[in-house]
């Protein structure tokens, strides 16, 4: 098969291991599967104040600074600077070093990955001066609410969204929701929209993680894990918290209960009400480790917190789909209206409650400890294969090969 190369313009890549990271990283991966030869345009690692990292793929990167950590004294900075991010800079290097990646490997195709506003700046940039096809992924909505330094930022990041909407040949969203939010603040794009969810990553240190998970159905303590950050808006577990209390007095929680909250962010804030609330033997904060302990923590774990509230319902965490792999019982506190409560009724062994109401968290709770037994066995007739990166790189992979038939038809 002969490969085709597609020029992948992404902020969040190796040496940054965030989970904003891995949907390129998995379409890296995979796409030369599809007969596609990806070369990813990123930012110098020094941007990310790592340089012992090895490159994932064909990587050309350009200088840019972070003004939240290069120009900042004492965790302060000029706002103006953040123009129209922090990594502003990344744009006049990453344009030259683009179209030098394109003249030289061919490229039939420019991608290029939000929530990064630079990355889709470089991307436009590119496609006018070059004509050639581009595609805008959206990993979160540019349209959501969010802080702005200044008032021409804010003017400049509305004027790059609706840009690239005009522009754009094509725009991928990871939900149906955030691509209607899009249709409906600009009709035009409807006819060149289109949803390709996040995956998880179905690589050697993941199948690891299975071969040493707990399968069994009897144990002494019930671990139920959370990995990745929470908020104290949108993603609260003062209400689940507080639940656990209410329940231990009671006497109702199982016996060994141990709730493990992993790199959760705002620790000495969610550390005070644990201690407030009496729970310290119950629920502990941990710190963020390598993604390979985390994936082996989640893997010996008996069952998977997840908190996703209704400022999120646009949105679907790219752990929900590493939970699927997993194959492991999911507590989803969510708000019922939400993607991500849309996307866990499609796992058969998910229980919902509604994050705002402690009742709902509470009748979930005492049905997880009742049922955790059938529901680990009955995860293991789901096939996650379908929500892999490697199924989602296919979707890619399909989506490019019509953007350049269609290109070909109109010369």
């Amino acid at each position: 098969m002969d490969q085709k190369t597609v020029l992948m313009i992404a902020y969040h890549y190796p040496p940054d291991e965030s989970s904003g990271a891995q949907r390129t990283k998995g379409f890296v991966r995979y796409l030369p599967i599809w007969g596609w030869s990806p070369v990813v345009l990123t930012v110098s690692k020094f941007t990310h104040g790592l340089s012992k990292v090895e490159d994932l793929g064909n990587v050309k990167r350009a200088f840019a600074l972070d003004i939240t950590r290069h120009l900042s004294l004492f965790g302060r900075y000029p706002g103006w600077l953040a123009f129209p991010d922090h990594v502003g800079s990344w744009f006049f290097e990453g344009v030259r070093k683009g179209l030098l990646t394109i003249k030289k490997y061919n490229v039939k195709v420019i991608w290029s990955t939000f929530p990064v506003a630079t990355a889709h700046a470089i991307g436009l940039a590119l496609k006018r001066l070059t004509g050639l096809p581009w595609v805008a992924d959206f990993r979160d909505p540019m349209s959501q609410p969010r802080k702005f330094h200044t008032p021409i930022q804010k003017t400049t990041f509305k004027w790059i969204e609706k840009t690239v909407w005009k522009c754009a040949d094509v725009c991928v969203f990871t939900t149906t929701s955030a691509k209607e939010d899009a249709c409906e603040g600009c009709k035009s794009i409807q006819r060149k929209s289109m949803v390709i969810e996040n995956g998880f990553e179905d690589s050697e240190i993941l199948r690891q993680t299975f071969l040493s998970r707990k399968n069994n159905t009897k144990f002494d303590k019930m671990i139920l894990v959370h990995s990745g950050l929470l908020y104290k808006h949108g993603r609260n577990p003062e209400n689940f918290f507080m639940t656990i209390a209410d329940l231990k007095r009671e006497n109702r929680l199982p016996e060994g209960l141990n709730v493990i909250l992993r790199g959760s962010g705002f620790e000495e804030y969610y550390e005070k009400i644990i201690k407030q609330l009496h729970l310290e033997q119950i629920i502990s904060l941990r710190p963020r480790t390598e993604r390979a302990q985390a994936l082996e923590e989640m893997a010996n774990a008996d069952g998977l917190l997840l908190f996703q509230g209704q400022s999120f319902n646009r949105q679907v965490p790219a752990k929900v789909y590493e939970y699927f792999a997993m194959k492991k019982p999911i507590l989803g506190l969510v708000d019922f209206m939400g993607e991500t409560a849309r996307l866990l009724k499609r796992y058969p062994s998910a229980m919902l409650a509604e994050i705002s109401d402690k009742e709902s968290i509470r009748l979930a709770l005492l049905d997880l400890f009742e049922e955790l037994p059938r529901l680990k066995q009955m995860v293991h007739t789901f096939n996650p294969a379908p929500f892999s990166r490697k199924a989602r790189a296919k979707e890619l992979a399909i989506l490019l090969n019509r953007i350049i038939q269609e290109d070909t038809n109109l010369l």
